[in-house]
């Protein structure tokens, strides 16, 4: 009865404190459950992380980045613009694309199907003078190099992100793409590559196709400690560990480096051109059909499922 009472008294306390018009000030960073059970703070931040579009990203002490819950824009020329979220040291901005993390869900959904035998890949390829020319007198750009690597054969599901030599400059130089590669009946990576490199067939390093990217953090104290239970970090990469796995530090570093796969973070990587009026002419999807927009509706559900399960009064 006690306990009945209780609860009583502080439901009482919170009508009375939102009647007063204190809601914005006494329950501003609140999370109220609503009709649910208990859950740590944890499984909170993950079910966020989720729902957020950051599926699988670790989270670290230093991690510069929360992304707001998944929302959708279907007027037109605003289903383009980019989102900006604030840095750790809240000087700078970045942008992000949820079209590029939507897209990279369906291939990642595609991949973890047994059957599919898919990878996910991220290309670069450097464009040649010919190549640059071609792209950049496009009214847009993006469509027409989807449309370029239709014809060369490639049908698989692809995200296609064009960029510039540099801050400042206008020209389109390069060309990034994620998608995904089958290993049965045969690979098509190197079909892949060769399709790449008809963008620039006389240079020799102008395409790379990886299913992982260099992941690069600060050597804290808490790895120290780490490294003190489990055994020192490898000083070279290619050394395995029971532990580290596939991290190592080079001596005298202040980062931990390690391969990964090629994980939704690549998406941010590839927004950060992505802030102009002009954006929507720089990215692109090809062979994706009605997939992207499924996944979609299924992220609208999954912030509206967080939103159901927790009650956030932040302001």
């Amino acid at each position: 009865m006690a306990k009945d009472g209780l609860e009583m008294s502080s439901e009482m306390a919170l009508k009375t404190a939102i009647k007063k018009g204190a809601k914005k000030t006494i329950f501003k960073s609140v999370f109220l459950t609503a009709k649910s059970p208990a859950c740590s703070v944890l499984s909170r931040a993950v079910e966020y992380s989720n729902a957020a579009g950051m599926n699988g990203q670790p989270v670290y002490a230093f991690n510069r980045v929360i992304k707001p819950l998944f929302t959708h824009s279907k007027k037109g020329v605003n289903k383009h613009k980019e989102s900006l979220i604030p840095l750790h040291d809240k000087s700078e901005k970045r942008t992000f694309s949820r079209d590029l993390e939507t897209a990279f869900l369906v291939l990642q959904d595609i991949a973890q199907i047994k059957e599919n035998h898919a990878t996910i890949v991220f290309g670069t390829v450097s464009f040649s003078i010919n190549t640059k020319l071609k792209v950049n007198s496009s009214s847009n750009p993006a469509l027409a190099y989807g449309k370029l690597l239709r014809e060369r054969g490639w049908s698989e599901p692809t995200s296609i992100v064009l960029e510039t030599g540099g801050k400042g400059s206008k020209t389109i130089t390069h060309a990034h793409i994620i998608t995904i590669v089958r290993e049965t009946p045969e690979s098509n990576l190197n079909r892949l590559k060769s399709l790449l490199k008809k963008d620039n067939p006389t240079s020799s390093s102008a395409v790379l196709v990886s299913p992982n990217y260099l992941f690069k953090q600060p050597y804290t104290e808490l790895i120290k400690l780490e490294e003190g239970q489990f055994g020192a970090l490898p000083t070279e990469e290619g050394v395995e560990h029971p532990y580290w796995l596939s991290s190592w530090r080079e001596p005298e570093s202040n980062e931990v480096k390690r391969r990964v796969p090629v994980n939704i973070a690549s998406c941010d990587y590839l927004s950060k051109e992505l802030s102009t009026q002009q954006a929507g002419k720089r990215y692109g999807f090809i062979n994706f059909g009605n997939l992207r927009g499924m996944k979609v509706k299924e992220r609208m559900q999954a912030t509206r499922a967080f939103n159901a399960k927790y009650k956030s009064t932040s302001k």
